[in-house]
């Protein structure tokens, strides 16, 4: 097979994992069907093969001998050191995103949110498994529009908001919504400090739900 055209196969699998990470298919401790996988795509073994070390090398899956891959779960201190890194990251990112992003690329940052308008509470799970999906987009595309390629980078490689996500929403959409609306009505009017003073601490406060709950457990 020719070098390219694996590492298109490749990058295709590597894809469709995350997406069943993101939406919640794969959870912590699933095994991963090799054998599935390709038949599900149309491929070989060599792209899941490479695309699965991938994700173990990114940490979003584990491999354990004659066992072989599965989903990774992370600890509590694992989780609240990602949730502050990724909160200094995405404040950062905001920031950035209002000196060069285009209106047209901010105005779309309301599409992701924009079909739990007009809000109701409580959602039933298909809603909210929705929301957690629109969440992680929203997120990534913030710092895609910082237009800093060296923190897209290491944003998009620790995968900062999946691993954070990864037993689903911290948080409920009704916490959340407003917090999302108030960051993208900042960014639209330009105003970098607001921007991100309200990313960071939306993030900060998911952090403390997250840290609080680590200690009911280990009480």
């Amino acid at each position: 097979m020719p070098i390219i055209e694996n590492r298109v196969l490749t990058d295709r699998v590597y894809e469709h994992i995350k997406e069943m990470l993101i939406d919640g298919t794969l959870a912590p401790g699933d095994r991963i069907n090799r054998q599935e996988i390709g038949a599900m795509l149309g491929v070989s073994a060599t792209p899941v093969n490479d695309a699965l070390s991938r994700l173990v090398g990114e940490q979003f899956l584990g491999l354990e001998t004659r066992k072989g891959y599965y989903v990774r779960d992370y600890s509590c201190s694992e989780l609240v050191d990602l949730m502050a890194t990724r909160a200094a990251i995405e404040g950062m990112a905001a920031r950035l995103a209002c000196e060069h992003a285009s209106d047209e690329d901010l105005l779309g940052l309301r599409s992701y949110f924009a079909p739990f308008e007009p809000f109701a509470s409580p959602v039933d799970e298909a809603t909210t498994r929705d929301y957690s999906r629109a969440d992680v987009l929203f997120h990534q595309r913030i710092v895609a529009l910082s237009a800093n390629a060296l923190l897209d980078d290491l944003y998009t490689r620790v995968g900062y908001v999946m691993k954070c996500n990864v037993h689903g929403l911290i948080r409920s959409p009704d916490a959340t919504i407003g917090e999302h609306r108030a960051i993208v009505e900042a960014m639209l009017v330009r105003d970098t400090v607001a921007s991100q003073h309200l990313l960071t601490e939306h993030v900060m406060r998911s952090r403390a739900v997250l840290e609080a709950g680590c200690s009911k457990k280990s009480s």
